[in-house]
């Protein structure tokens, strides 16, 4: 009996969930053996096969493993198992859930200004929708901030302080979760302490003073000082803005640094400023010089005293602890600024002290007050005098006696000529040389004397000076010193190179002594430790300026300066650095377009050092213009007077001076008007609701045409779900919606034309099936049922129907044998079963789909069938039981839904006990042991909602019969008579008897078998029977034969000596006869 296929657990349908990126195992265990079924998979009632290397099914087609799954695995996966009693079916609504990921960077770093509006996009990717939340700062966000697109976006209205910190986005689904961070920086509005009160700062005069900007928000702040309202520049002598400019220190405060200052501190977010007034109080200074001051007696001496004070100073004048103002002759002027000694004389002799105060200090300046007398020489005067060639020159004759007053004599020698001599009356200690005219001397009012050829050592004998005390002298030497000279060529003077290329500036020079050369680039000493910072790649070595790599600013004038004691000089070297050609690109077209019969200019602005000169192309050729296109005259500008078709070409620019060249093509294009590419029909396109559409407008002109869109006729709402994309090209419109069904018109014109295209957008809405997704339905067998499949949605929509995830074939003309009970109608929305059978139940699915997506709603059809019970599977309804044996009884049920099946006995219930037991749902009836009272009439009754059936079984107990033995041997000499007898020593009821003979059945009590022969040995079974069974027995019948000589005629033969002989003894008999021999004499 070939039972039909069973799913072990199953309930038919199942609805699996598994994560993107998993793998996942559909089974379908069954209850019966696997090698008499037939197994088989589909996915959306289609066939699953081998070759889809994602998906695995197990040998034994019970597993079928999807590595890896996608989104695009989801379906309804079903399992079939066939035999020829039947199928079952399992099927598996498998929904791929995908985890969140973020879309964009996981991290953000957002600088925002105070009071603006922030905006946070948590844009993300998940399957199913997953739940969202919002931290700050690691704890929930407070009322200020707004959950706004399903709680996608973050909006704070107005930023403050609190604004800043870092927002952490979570999201969360049953497939995993992801997050994204914010770290929010709000640029504040500065503010400062007592900004609108103006501070007021007193400060000594050459004091160290440090103004603070009070700034109560230091990031993102750009700080600046002003001075009475002029920015103020910082220096790195006096001035100085530390602490990124929040502090400015005067390291030396003047009397010019008072003034009002001002702190200002800037940001995107705006600016506040602090006032600040300063007020140098300075101690006395004395800008005048003390020391020694000299004065013939009986003459006349001012003594200075400038003084300088905030506020104005007293002065006071002291001699050796004294009041100066109480010696004769002395007198103060200028309050007090100047110390006057009218006659003086060597009481006045001595130190003064003038002496300034204020209310900040004090200040003093001493003066040495010598009256002259008679002088004496110092020892250890310089006596060895240089001087320049053609120059003056001073000699000291110093006097130790300041005071002296008398005669001074020098005397001026050439070899061993004296050139001349003088006498210097006065109190003077120097002899002036000036320029020497015909080797003679020359007399010159006062103390001047000259003399000629200093080309020669020249001698000064001695400087004497004497008074009534006696006479002192000093001895001199006298060495001409040659200023420098620059040896420089005239073709050195002035330089030419290409930039980026090396050059060396050289700077021979002569002189007496050594001189030193120093190099200067327009004014501006340059020196090795500066001299990169001027020019990048320049250093000196020895008199020569290198510069390794020309740039065009390291043109100017360079100056060689020589020096030495004799002098200085110096020689201007002009550098001019070449640079090659370059075209200006900047705000220049090189597509050119011009109507036609139409002026038109191609200027090629070429630049250069020296200015370049420029040629002209046309398609890689020499440009030989005819009377309709003239040049400019620097040749940059090519004029077309009369724009023709032949004009239309690719021209090249060629500018070249002395350091190289540059190209630059133009392309010479017609005006052209709007054309639309492809033929100006009414264009027709299809999206699904809630998808993006892009309607293409392929426009083009020259100039470039401007677009405009219009919906039905009118101009496109400012919506943010439209987007104009690629300069008009493209109208994109996000998220649609049967709002945007529409006809839509991209109008393109420019100066030359106009042209539209219009096209027609349909937004397709995906079918909705009415209802539960999942529905069971029940019919009683034979009679029909109609399905109905309420569909709504954007038509034209195409409705499948499956069973058992197979699709149905519906009868037609030539096939009118296929499901010819199953029929549908209005347009497929409706399944009608006309006439319901066991067969049909199964899973039915009705599936609809248009260019928008599908939508599937599951029937389970159970047909309903009122108990049977089969006749041909159950016990025989009368059984003969042998009393003390077990029996069993079968009453198998066939019923939808299962029925509920009782037993009794002689119309008593039987309950299950240890004698009575109850298997396979009630449809067997076991007892343990036939005894006594158990046999009568049995009664299976079936049950359920649709109807019953019951089946009676009678059961009587029977001994089975009992022969004497099971085998007998028997044996008979052939031609012997024999009698096999069958009799049952025990047995009840009706025994019959029978016989079987080489597998023949023989109906008699007993064999007789008269003159036995050979081939009656053999077996003969006695079979006894009765209604509780039978009992056999065997007769193994051997009938044996006497030996026999099968030859007897040569029993005398004659023999001749010598030869063999053979004696013939063949016998036969039953058993096989053991031979003997014997010689008899």
């Amino acid at each position: 009996m070939i039972v039909p296929p069973a799913i072990i657990n199953s309930d038919n349908y199942s609805s699996v969930e598994v994560v993107e990126g998993n793998a996942i195992t559909l089974e379908c265990p069954l209850v019966i053996p696997i090698n008499i079924v037939d197994i088989e998979w589909f996915k959306n009632g289609r066939p699953i096969t081998s070759n889809d290397a994602k998906m695995q099914i197990s040998l034994d087609k019970t597993q079928l493993v999807i590595a890896g799954i996608q989104k695009e695995a989801e379906g309804m996966y079903t399992c079939v198992a066939r035999n020829p009693a039947g199928q079952a079916t399992r099927e598996f609504d498998v929904s791929v859930i995908v985890p969140p990921s973020i879309i964009g960077k996981a991290v953000e770093y957002i600088s925002i200004v105070e009071d603006e509006s922030l905006e946070l996009e948590c844009d993300f990717e998940a399957d199913p929708i997953p739940e969202m939340y919002w931290f700050k700062d690691g704890a929930n966000i407070d009322d200020s901030v707004q959950l706004l697109n399903e709680k996608r976006t973050a909006l704070v209205l107005s930023v403050n302080s609190n604004s800043a910190g870092s927002y952490r986005c979570g999201i969360i689904n049953k497939a995993g979760r992801a997050e994204k961070t914010f770290n929010v920086h709000v640029i504040m509005k500065p503010e400062m302490e007592n900004a609108n009160v103006t501070a007021l700062i007193e400060t000594l005069a050459h004091q160290p003073i440090s103004l603070e900007c009070p700034l109560m928000i230091t990031s993102d702040v750009n700080i600046s000082w002003t001075k009475n309202s002029i920015p103020l520049i910082p220096n790195n002598n006096d001035i100085q803005i530390l602490n990124s400019g929040r502090q400015l220190v005067i390291s030396d405060v003047q009397s010019d640094d008072q003034a009002t200052y001002s702190c200002v501190a800037r940001n995107k977010a705006g600016e506040a400023s602090k006032n600040y007034r300063l007020s140098v109080i300075a101690p006395p200074t004395i800008t005048s010089i003390g020391g020694l001051y000299k004065v013939i007696e009986n003459n006349s001496l001012v003594l200075p005293c400038e003084v300088e004070g905030e506020p104005y100073p007293t002065i006071t004048w002291i001699k050796d602890g004294k009041s100066a103002l109480e010696l004769i002759s002395v007198e103060a002027l200028s309050d007090g600024q100047q110390l006057r000694i009218a006659q003086a004389s060597v009481e006045h002799r001595g130190s003064y002290v003038c002496l300034a105060r204020n209310k900040v200090g004090q200040a003093e300046i001493s003066f040495d007050v010598d009256v002259i007398t008679l002088p004496a020489i110092a020892e250890g005067v310089k006596k060895i005098i240089e001087v320049i060639r053609n120059d003056s020159t001073v000699i000291h004759c110093p006097i130790i006696d300041k005071r002296f007053s008398g005669e001074m004599l020098a005397v001026l020698t050439s070899r061993t000529k004296t050139l001349m001599f003088f006498m210097i009356k006065e109190n003077l200690d120097k002899i002036y040389l000036n320029r020497l005219k015909d080797n003679q001397p020359m007399k010159i009012d006062g103390q001047k004397y000259a003399i000629s050829q200093l080309s020669r050592k020249l001698h000064i004998n001695h400087c004497r000076v004497r008074n009534d005390a006696g006479e002192s002298r000093v001895d001199y030497k006298l060495n001409i010193l040659l200023p420098p000279e620059i040896l420089i060529l005239d073709k050195d003077k002035n330089r030419t190179v290409v930039e980026n290329s090396a050059i060396s500036l050289s700077c021979p020079v002569t002189g007496k002594p050594e001189p030193i050369v120093e190099w200067f680039k327009d004014g501006e000493l340059l020196t090795s430790i500066n001299i990169t910072k001027r020019i990048d790649t320049g250093h000196i070595k020895g008199n020569d300026l290198k510069i390794t790599n020309v740039k065009v600013i390291n043109s100017g004038r360079y100056t060689c300066e020589a020096r030495n004691k004799a002098g200085m000089i110096e020689q201007d070297i002009l550098l001019y650095v070449m640079t090659p050609p370059k075209i200006e690109s900047e705000a220049i077209r090189t597509e050119i377009s011009g109507k036609s019969q139409s002026a038109l200019t191609i200027n090629c602005p070429a630049y250069g050092r020296p200015t370049p000169t420029v040629a002209w192309l046309k398609d890689d050729k020499p440009f030989y213009h005819d009377s309709d296109v003239y040049l400019s005259a620097n040749g940059r500008k090519l004029h077309f007077l009369n724009l023709k078709k032949d004009d239309v070409d690719r021209y090249t620019c060629i500018a070249r001076n002395p350091a190289g060249e540059e190209k630059r093509d133009f392309i010479v294009k017609l005006l052209e008007a709007p054309t639309i590419e492809g033929p100006n029909i009414l264009h027709r396109m299809q999206v699904n609701a809630g998808r993006t559409a892009i309607i293409n407008c392929p426009v083009f002109g020259s100039p470039e045409p401007s677009i405009v869109w219009l919906k039905n006729g009118q101009a496109l709402e400012n919506d943010k779900h439209f987007a104009i994309l690629n300069g008009g090209r493209q109208l994109e419109i996000s998220d649609t919606s049967m709002a945007d069904d529409a006809r839509y018109t991209c109008i393109a014109t420019n100066d030359i034309g106009l042209a539209d295209l219009e096209t027609y957008l349909q937004v397709m809405r995906s079918p909705v099936i009415a209802g539960d997704k999942q529905e069971v339905v029940e019919v009683f067998v034979n009679e029909a049922k109609d399905l109905f499949c309420d569909v709504s949605g954007t038509e034209p929509i195409d409705i499948e129907w499956l069973r058992d995830g197979k699709a149905i074939e519906f009868a037609s003309e030539s096939r009118s044998t296929i499901n010819s009970y199953l029929q549908v109608s209005s347009r497929g929305r409706i399944l009608h079963i006309l006439l319901a059978q066991i067969t049909d139940t199964a899973r039915y699915m009705c599936v609809a789909q248009n260019t928008a997506g599908e939508a599937k709603k599951i029937y389970d059809l159970h047909v309903l069938v009122p108990p049977i019970i089969s006749e041909t599977s159950s016990s025989p309804p009368l059984q003969t039981v042998i009393p003390g044996t077990g029996f069993s009884l079968e009453c198998v049920v066939q019923a939808i839904p299962d029925a509920q099946i009782i037993w009794t006995r002689n119309n008593l219930l039987i309950k299950p006990d240890y004698h009575s037991v109850f298997l396979n749902n009630n449809q067997t009836l076991w007892i343990n042991i036939a005894r006594d009272g158990i046999d009568g009439r049995y009664t299976c009754t079936a049950t359920n909602k649709i109807g019953q059936a019951s089946r009676d079984f009678i059961i009587k107990l029977t001994v089975p019969p009992i022969v004497d033995r099971v085998i007998q041997e028997i044996e008979v000499v052939v031609g012997e008579f024999v009698i096999l007898t069958c009799n049952a020593l025990s047995g009840s009821g009706k025994i019959a008897t029978k016989w079987i003979i080489d597998g023949r059945k023989v109906d008699d009590r007993r064999i007789e078998i008269r003159n036995a022969r050979l081939s009656d040995s053999g077996n003969y079974i006695c079979v006894v029977e009765n209604e509780a069974g039978e009992a056999r027995k065997t007769y193994q019948l051997t009938v044996n034969e006497p030996p026999r000589f099968l030859d007897m005629t040569n029993l005398n033969p004659s023999i001749i000596v010598g030869r063999p002989l053979l004696l013939d003894c063949s016998v036969t008999g039953t058993p096989k006869p053991v031979l003997i021999w014997t010689k008899v004499s």
